[in-house]
């Protein structure tokens, strides 16, 4: 899924990717895959633009989000899910940014829960 292909049909192209990866719900996915759009203007070259995928279920989306985590397929792939954030919650995440960075060079546990930074499992102010 480098290119892009006029003709593609991009919903089922991400069925077929998540089903590879949620094997135990793939049969499920076309009725809870809600809508699949590209983002973004065409751009030149071999690069794709990202997309979007809305789930009419939270449930199976919350499934797929956990099969990805350390999936093969998708390293392999060179592909990866990542969250859609808000303007507000891009911002905020840039702003918690060297606390984080600066937790995991210490060997803590840090990571990021929509705008928010938790360090070893508590919400970090910043």
């Amino acid at each position: 899924m480098k290119e892009e292909d006029p003709q593609e049909n991009i919903c089922d192209v991400v069925i077929n990717v998540l089903g590879k990866i949620s094997l135990k719900i793939a049969g499920k996915l076309p009725e809870v895959v809600d809508s699949v759009h590209r983002i973004g203007k065409r751009k030149d070259g071999n690069s794709a633009r990202s997309i979007i995928i809305q789930f009419s279920m939270r449930h199976f989306r919350d499934i797929v989000w956990r099969d990805a985590s350390g999936s093969k397929f998708l390293e392999e792939a060179h592909l990866r899910l990542k969250e859609d954030l808000s303007p507000e919650e891009r911002a905020a995440r840039a702003k918690a940014w060297p606390l984080v960075q600066k937790a995991r060079e210490e060997g803590k546990r840090a990571s990021f829960t929509g705008a928010f930074a938790y360090i070893e499992g508590k919400k970090s102010e910043y």
